[in-house]
């Protein structure tokens, strides 16, 4: 559903959308996620009420406390993406790569970024 919602803002050259998707980066979806933004993703804080069932909201989700959530401004309209992409604003620099202690290596301070053609577009909090 998510691909779909991506495909439709991209084919329908939506003027402006917003977002609210999970912060998956092994779904196939996620990597479409840099061709649509035109603001910096913000991770919404996840709270006992964000997440509940449709069927029945006293039941607990059974993601609650494990995924978290992104809200993306996006448009299906070039320009408006490519002035966002070519913002200084979007790059993390060499100053903020730290290696860790299982010997990966984080993009950004938080680790939260979502790549884009352009480059990296760190994830901002709420």
């Amino acid at each position: 559903m998510v691909a779909r919602t991506i495909q439709k803002v991209m084919n329908d050259a939506v003027e402006d959308a917003i977002l609210v998707v999970p912060d998956w980066p092994a779904q196939p979806w996620y990597g479409l996620l840099g061709e649509i933004l035109t603001d910096h993703p913000r991770r919404l804080p996840v709270t006992r009420n964000t997440l509940y069932l449709p069927q029945d909201k006293e039941r607990r989700h059974p993601y609650e406390g494990i995924m978290d959530l992104l809200v993306l401004r996006c448009s299906g309209v070039h320009t408006k993406v490519e002035e966002f992409l070519n913002s200084s604003s979007i790059r993390c620099s060499k100053r903020d790569v730290t290696a860790r202690i299982d010997n990966t290596q984080s993009i950004c301070k938080d680790g939260g970024t979502i790549v884009s053609s352009q480059g990296l577009i760190p994830i901002m909090l709420m």
